[in-house]
């Protein structure tokens, strides 16, 4: 997820991969499952975590990238490659947001 200051436009490299445009924030799930009816909606935001995660995974990548290349479309491991570390400094920045979203539906009495 995006940060809520976070344009989209400054995420935008870092999604282009995905094929989306943009990522949603928080606060837009938050307003999508209490627009479904869902209570009580709370965020348990672990975003201190994810720049570690994408540290990991892009130093994993490229320490099994040669590994990598014959399993997986080559191609699909250049778009990786090169797309890790955009996704490392976003988070770093403070750019992408994680976390666990809670609900439960609200029981009425009929």
């Amino acid at each position: 997820m995006a940060d809520e200051d976070t344009p989209a436009e400054a995420l935008a490299p870092v999604v282009s991969r995905l094929g989306v445009a943009a990522l949603a924030t928080p606060s837009f799930y938050l307003r999508q499952l209490a627009d479904l009816g869902l209570a009580p909606v709370e965020f348990d935001d672990h975003s201190t975590q994810i720049a570690r995660h994408y540290v990991r995974l892009n130093d994993t990548t490229r320490a099994r990238e040669a590994e990598l290349r014959t399993t997986i479309s080559p191609a699909y491991v250049d778009g990786l490659l090169a797309n890790l570390p955009l996704w490392v400094d976003a988070t770093r920045a403070g750019r992408v947001r994680w976390g666990i979203f809670s609900a439960q539906a609200r029981h009425t009495d009929e």
